[in-house]
């Protein structure tokens, strides 16, 4: 293993070697169009684009770049880097069709077709080699797409990789659409119906750890009398392991669904200041199916795993398709003086999204098509007979097909299940606006704008562990599922409300200046965080036991927002107010000043417990004070002292989201000039982003019983950064 590391290239015995590594990136797309006018009556278009990029960088890894030694590459099958470079390729197709027919004076059709086809990609360095069988560690190349180097963590020293463990990924997708619509003018009615359907043809290829991350540390060596002194290098030396993990696809597979919609809409002119719109849309979701069958989804009622096509199940593995969703859209619009400077507004619309899973909750990364192993060496008591070599760390490959609740308890594998139910996550939105005239150029509009979604996805562990007395190993025997913890159910049953009171004024640009000023007061509340997020900073429920007494802010929420944008043409130069001519216009003139303010309060966060006191199973404290502070600072942000631990085996008082983090300020200004040149115009500009450099203080530590627990020790958003460009227009 030595022999693979390069020598050191500079002085002393740490941090003695360092190594550059270019970023190159190669981009090459182009996009033909051909319009076409057939007669009076039809018109057509075509397009096509193409891109191919490329990107060769060091990025996903702490230790980069070791380069692979001469010597080495000659021994072994490695690649260039030994900790290196990840390679990124993507292709994109994309097609579109139009066709418009005007069939009369009032009536005219629409025809719509497109395809895109994304084929991205990443690959570690040393993607193709037998890396770590030519180096003596079997069991890992097993695949063509398990080639490469291990990821091997040494404590202590500078661990080697190929790349990113999660590599290689192939998440490639096609789309195709078609979509037709009639539009039709009849009196003071403009109607409009059509039909789209949306064909989707993922391929989700990604894996956690394809090629194994496998830890070595000091503890197998340290001193029995002290449990101290070991080395991770040592370790090494002696060929042993001490945990290791890998999960990866046996191959890609296919995925296909669709959408159905059809919609009429009616833009209707009640009188001359009052005009209606109204719609319905009808939508069908049909879930995912896989080429070979190869999905897999969890029975809760019967605790087992259910296979596409087998045993009665479904290519859906029985997910349901939704027929009834129905989505109204109502708005209406009065001039109320009938000179257009009041203005009332409402409406109201229904929206069905379905939500895609991130690739690793997708039904098809389950047994008997993925391979999931891990292990961790047991030291206490430390029998070396039964610590895994390095030479061969995890045992054979066995591909296990669970059936029963009993063959799913003896195999252990990760479970993935969601909602045979399949509700389509949908969001209702109301407002009601009031807009007025001020000036000529100036106007101002109030708001108010609610939401509230339904059947919204969360993701929970349906086999959570309980509080109770025990230990936890003997707690799960008496759970029907006891051996399996890595299970993850995602469930239509989130919800979510959002109310808020929304302000602007607009000034158009007249007299040099224009700006738009915006605010929003607002509160979003919801059950649980999004399926993707795992709940941000807010989290999930504390319990899925407690699920509806977990209503709390949302992560995202925000109650107090401004945002300022602004352009002046400074009054100075040809056509403006003073400095028309002379060195005043030379030294002046065409200068225009612009910026973004933002100001906000800041999101939500939920308080923990740094040591559980439920005995394996989720943990928060009892809130037994505001804990809120007037002048809250970095070292305080909030009262620790209102928190404290519940007794054992109980869950706590507080709630999800009930202290806010610092908010923001930024000022962005940019300063520019137009130099007129002959028949040539160079623009010179300076942006500076967060002019003040006001620093953004992140998430406190919510831990409660950590040594800093209240404190900020984080910041997000950029640190003050200046740019400055000139160009040339001719």
């Amino acid at each position: 293993m030595a022999s693979i590391y390069p020598l050191p290239n500079g002085s002393g015995n740490f941090d003695n070697y360092t190594s550059t590594a270019n970023r190159d990136v190669k981009d090459n797309a182009f996009t033909v169009r051909l319009d076409h006018k057939a007669g009076a009556r039809d018109s057509f278009f075509v397009r096509y684009s193409y891109d191919n990029y490329k990107l060769d960088a060091p990025q996903g890894q702490a230790a980069c770049c070791l380069a692979t030694p001469d010597s080495a590459k000659q021994r072994f099958d490695l690649g260039p880097f030994v900790a290196g470079i990840q390679n990124t390729r993507l292709t994109t197709h994309g097609g579109a069709f139009n066709w418009t027919r005007i069939v009369g004076p009032t009536f005219v059709n629409e025809l719509r077709l497109g395809f895109a086809k994304t084929n991205p990609q990443t690959r570690q360095s040393d993607f193709g080699t037998k890396a770590a069988e030519s180096l003596g560690i079997q069991g890992i190349n097993v695949t063509e797409f398990t080639s490469g180097l291990p990821n091997l963590n040494i404590q202590d020293e500078t661990g080697i990789s190929g790349g990113p463990a999660f590599l290689p990924v192939n998440p490639k997708q096609t789309h195709y659409q078609i979509e037709d619509t009639v539009s039709w003018v009849k009196s003071r009615h403009s109607l409009k119906t059509g039909y789209r359907f949306i064909l989707r043809k993922p391929s989700p290829f990604t894996n956690t750890d394809t090629r194994s991350s496998i830890s070595i540390n000091r503890n197998l060596t340290n001193n029995p009398a002290t449990n101290t002194q070991g080395s991770g290098l040592a370790t090494l030396l002696l060929g042993f392991t001490t945990g290791g993990a890998r999960g990866f696809l046996l191959e890609p597979y296919d995925m296909t669904n669709s959408e159905h919609s059809v919609f009429v809409q009616d833009d209707w002119k009640v009188s001359p200041r009052v005009t209606a719109n109204v719609g319905l849309r009808y939508e069908v979701y049909v879930p995912d199916t896989e080429e070979k069958n190869r999905l897999v989804n969890f029975d809760p009622v019967g605790l087992r795993l259910i296979y596409a096509g087998e045993d009665g199940a479904d290519r859906r593995v029985n997910k349901k398709i939704r027929w009834g969703d129905l989505a109204p859209r109502l708005g209406l619009s009065w001039d109320v003086t009938g000179n257009a400077r009041n203005v009332v507004r409402g409406g109201f619309g229904r929206s069905f999204f379905p939500i895609p899973q991130s690739a690793s909750n997708l039904l098809g990364q389950q047994v008997p098509y993925t391979i999931s192993q891990n292990y961790s060496v047991e030291t206490n008591p430390l029998d070396y007979s039964r610590v895994p070599l390095l030479s061969n760390p995890f045992p054979p490959i066995r591909q296990v097909q669970p059936r029963t609740t009993a063959e799913l308890n003896a195999a252990n594998p990760r479970v993935l299940g969601h909602a045979f139910s399949n509700e389509t996550p949908s969001m209702q939105t109301w407002q009601v606006s009031y807009e007025r005239q001020l000036t000529g150029s100036l106007m101002g509009e109030v708001a108010y704008v609610g939401s509230k979604g339904s059947h919204l996805i969360w993701c929970y562990n349906p086999n959570e562990l309980q509080p109770g007395p025990g230990s936890q190993a003997s707690r799960r025997l008496l759970q029907p599922l006891s051996n399996l913890s890595n299970m993850l159910q995602c469930d239509p049953t989130n919800r979510s409300t959002y109310n808020s009171l929304q302000a602007k004024l607009l000034k158009r640009f007249s007299h040099g200046l224009q700006f738009l000023a915006s605010y929003t007061f607002g509160k979003s509340l919801d059950y649980a965080g999004s399926a993707a997020s795992g709940g941000g900073a807010v989290g999930n429920a504390q319990s899925i036991t407690l699920f509806d007494r977990s209503r709390g802010p949302s992560g995202f929420d925000i109650k107090h927002r401004f945002v300022l944008s602004y352009v002046w043409d400074l009054p100075f130069g040809p056509d403006r107010r003073w400095a028309q001519g002379g060195v005043g216009r030379v030294l002046l003139g065409d200068w225009q000043f612009s910026g973004i303010v933002t100001l906000s309060t800041g999101r939500p966060f939920t308080v923990f417990l740094n040591t559980g006191v439920n005995n394996g199973a989720p943990s928060w404290p009892n809130r037994i004070g505001d804990g809120r502070l007037d002048n809250p600072t970095v070292d305080q942000w909030f009262d620790v002292a209102a928190f404290a631990a519940p007794p054992p085996n109980t869950y706590g008082s507080s709630g999800r989201g009930v202290l806010y983090a610092p908010g923001t300020k930024t000022f962005d200004v940019s300063l520019a000039r137009r130099i007129p040149i002959r028949s040539f115009r160079l623009q010179f500009r300076a942006d500076a982003f967060n002019l003040l450099n006001t620093p953004q203080f992140g998430f406190p530590n919510a831990n409660i019983g950590s040594a800093t627990a209240g404190k900020i020790t984080t910041t997000i958003g950029d640190n003050r950064q200046m740019q400055f460009a000139l160009k040339l227009d001719w």
